[in-house]
């Protein structure tokens, strides 16, 4: 069955609850992708991402860094240059 049906010109759109509706949920994204700006194709695209995200945002978190990581990989990133915040920091403290 397919993730999405139309029913008289509507959207018939249900919660993902499963991996298995987040699969066709993407496959139906992935069929939608082409879709013009204004249509109700289109429509049916932005509703499918935003329950794509939700789902996602909720069964696979990306938490934020560690401060101290953070500060490590930016001064790894910029190699000790004038960019590099934990100098900048620093700096400011003395």
């Amino acid at each position: 069955m397919s993730y999405s049906a139309k029913h008289r010109d509507q959207m018939m759109i249900r919660p993902i609850h499963t991996r298995a509706d987040h699969a066709a949920a993407l496959a139906r994204i992935e069929a939608l992708w082409q879709a013009r700006p204004g249509t109700p194709a289109h429509d049916e695209l932005e509703v499918l991402g935003i329950l794509v995200a939700a789902y996602e945002d909720r069964h696979w978190p990306i938490l934020p860094p560690d401060p101290v990581d953070a500060a490590a990989c930016s001064e790894e990133t910029y190699h000790g240059t004038h960019h590099d915040p934990v100098r900048r920091i620093r700096r400011r403290g003395s």
